[in-house]
Parts: structure tokens; C-alpha cells; sequence
């Protein structure tokens, strides 16, 4: 019986080490789902020649499996997993290589982890970014505490987080969780982005209004010249000091009775 086809999803391409922990499970959840998990991590081997049935089906999968690899990751990651004979030979070159429990990538990681420091990222992408740095820790067996995860993201934020970073310290220890905290900076977050845009929106109204003065202002003017009679001539359109008509010594020629 065939497997249903299930769409890859769009989730961001393995690029290195930083997006490691959440590329794995993204995709163990997704080759789970399309039943190949078990021929990617290996635990299904390939059958002999004499079992036809079985084999067909492990090459259809091993196959499936290789493709959404190659297919999820960054061309930058291809030569750990290009001359791979098997998908469980692809995945266990990218184990080796992000999931390395040595002292040196110990201290890497944990380095990593506390030089890291908000750069003007949006609030999402700078949570997501500790939390992968988080993660990459516990890989490689060093334990990154859920207080230090937070002490982390609220580290040097802007001046315009101080209202979170203050209501933090009051907030109840049960419930300061990474979920209410994140809430909490998404939340000021927006605030920020709306006054910037109704501080906008004000500037755009006062220079339309100061357009439309203006223009209203000349086009009164010019319609006050175009009414009113010359002094000299009696025609519109004209001052008198501009009157084509106007005698030399400079008098009237023109009354209005």
C-alpha cells in the first residue's frame, strides 16, 4: 500500500550549528510523519536479496528519506552528506558533526550562549535565536537552566522594554514562565510599532494640512485679483499699480459711482 503524499513544510533550511537543534526536530517530526524515521536513524535496516518485497519498499523509503534531507538543508552543508551511501549515513554525518559532546564544543556553546546579546532583532527572532543557542548547550551536554533562558532574553534589551523589564521583578515566581514573558514583549513590542505608526500618521496629516493651506491661501489671492476691479481702469484681473492703462500723472480714470 502506498504512502500518502505529504508536503514538505517550508521550515528554515539546516545552515550550521545556531539552527541545528530546531532543523532536528522539525525534521524528526517530519520524517516521522512520512513513516521513514525509522530507515533514517537506522533502526530499519536494509533487508537482504532474498526478502524482495521488504527491500523495494526500504529503498522507496531510504530514497524518500535522502531526498528531505538534501532537500532541507543549506548548500553550504552538502559536503557532509553528498558522497552518503544511505540516508542513516546522512543523518549520522550531521549528528557527528552538530551533536559533538567534546570539552571544546562544550565551551563553544556555552560561550556562544552568554556573549550572545540583543542586536536589534525583532522580539521573536531574538527569543527564537537564545532559545536555539539554549538548545545547541543540552546537545552537547551542558544544561542551560529555564531562569537562565530568561535572564538572557530580558539582558540588555532597549529602553523602551524597561516597562517588562520592571513588572518582571513583581511578577509572581509560579507564574514566570518563558511563554508569559514572551507574551509580555511581544505585547510592548506592538505598542511600540503603533505609536510609531500613529506618530507617522500625525506627521503625514500636518504636512497635508500645511499643502492645503497654502494652496488655499493662493488660490484666495488669486481669486481676490481676479475679482476685484482696477482702481484705474475698472477691469479685472489687475492691480493698479500694474494697470496697462494708467495715466502717466498717475490718477484715477476709474470710479466706482
Amino acid at each position: 500500500m502506498s504512502k500518502p503524499i505529504v508536503q514538505m513544510p517550508q521550515f528554515e533550511k539546516l545552515s550550521g550549528a545556531e539552527n541545528f537543534p530546531i532543523w532536528k526536530a522539525q525534521m524528526f517530526a517530519y520524517l516521522t510523519v512520512i513513516k521513514v524515521m525509522d530507515v533514517v536513524d537506522g533502526k530499519r535496516g536494509k533487508p537482504g536479496d532474498n526478502d524482495a518485497a521488504n527491500l523495494s519498499r526500504w529503498v522507496t523509503d531510504d530514497a524518500t528519506g535522502k531526498l528531505a534531507i538534501l532537500t532541507a538543508i543549506d548548500a553550504s552543508q552538502l559536503d557532509f552528506v553528498s558522497s552518503a551511501e544511505s540516508a542513516a549515513v546522512m543523518w549520522r554525518n550531521l549528528l557527528a558533526v552538530y551533536e559533538r559532546s567534546d570539552p571544546t564544543s562544550k565551551t563553544n556553546a556555552l560561550r556562544d550562549f552568554h556573549r550572545y546579546s540583543y542586536d536589534g532583532l525583532s522580539m521573536t527572532k531574538h527569543i527564537t535565536r537564545i532559545e536555539n543557542l539554549a538548545a545547541k548547550c543540552k546537545l552537547v551536554g551542558e544544561e542551560v537552566t529555564e531562569s537562565n533562558v530568561i535572564a538572557k532574553i530580558l539582558d540588555r534589551l532597549p529602553d523602551r522594554f524597561d516597562s517588562v523589564v520592571t513588572t518582571w521583578d513583581i511578577v509572581p515566581s509560579k507564574d514566570q514562565t518563558r511563554l508569559n514573558l514572551k507574551t509580555m514583549l511581544l505585547a510592548a513590542e506592538n505598542r511600540k510599532t503603533i505609536v510609531e505608526e500613529s506618530e507617522q500618521a500625525l506627521v503625514v496629516a500636518k504636512k497635508s494640512k500645511q499643502k492645503f493651506d497654502k494652496r488655499t491661501k493662493e488660490e484666495n489671492k488669486k481669486k481676490l485679483k481676479t475679482d476685484r476691479p482696477c482702481w484705474t481702469c475698472g477691469k479685472t484681473g489687475h492691480y493698479r499699480r500694474n494697470c496697462p492703462d494708467a495715466s502717466k500723472d498717475g490718477q484715477n480714470t476709474w470710479s466706482m459711482e
